[in-house]
């Protein structure tokens, strides 16, 4: 009875023996192949990522440049309409002054404090303080730089604006500035004295004298 069973299953001959090899070579091979093309697809992925990252840092810079490029455009157009300006009023006053007021403070007397403050008990004998004299200042008066930032022919009339020097520097021209109603002209001083606020001098020199003139009288007040 084993004897039946065993010859049911027979020993593998030679040839079979070489099949199984062949396919387990052909196994081995299909898989070293398979491996080598997904260790070949990870680089290539790597590879892709720095490329990736290369151009959108590529990108970055790109638009910095196309920025800076822009901001120099600007830069450049408003130096050659200021160019323009100048040039075109070559012949017009550039710059007129006009009176400004200042507070300039008394000298630091010595009854006071750092702060200017005189320190004393009340009756009650709390501290109190008040602040000194010297603390106070008088009312001056100054030239103030006005350049001007714009011109236009109205009605055939010639209109100039001029703003603060202080706003000069990068400045747009525009129509926002003031336009000199009036431009000293050796008038009395009397006769302008309430109207400093508007009036133009075309020399700080000018303007020097009036602005003493106009502190001398807020002294006497």
């Amino acid at each position: 009875m084993n004897h039946e069973y065993d010859d049911y299953y027979p020993d593998p001959t030679p040839y079979e023996e070489q099949i199984d090899a062949l396919v387990s070579a052909v196994k081995e091979s299909v898989h070293e192949d398979i491996r080598n093309k997904l260790e070949r697809l990870e680089r290539e992925n790597a590879e892709l990522q720095v490329v990736k990252r290369d151009f959108e840092k590529i990108k970055i810079d790109y638009r910095r440049k196309e920025n800076e490029l822009d901001m120099e455009k600007k830069d450049l157009e408003s130096k050659v309409r200021r160019e323009r300006l100048l040039d075109l009023m070559k012949d017009f006053e550039i710059e007129l002054f006009r009176p400004s007021t200042t507070t300039e403070k008394n000298p630091k007397c010595e009854k006071c404090d750092e702060t200017r403050r005189i320190h004393f008990k009340s009756p009650s004998g709390k501290d109190m303080y008040e602040s000194c004299e010297c603390n106070f200042g008088r009312k001056v008066f100054e030239p103030n730089r006005y350049v001007c930032s714009s011109f236009a022919s109205i009605s055939g009339k010639f209109t100039a604006w001029y703003k603060p020097y202080s706003d000069y520097d990068g400045m747009e021209y525009d129509w926002s500035s003031d336009a000199p109603a009036f431009i000293y002209n050796g008038e009395d001083y009397t006769s302008i004295q309430e109207m400093y606020r508007s009036v133009y001098f075309k020399t700080v020199e000018e303007c020097q004298a009036y602005c003493d003139w106009l502190t001398e009288k807020e002294a006497q007040k």
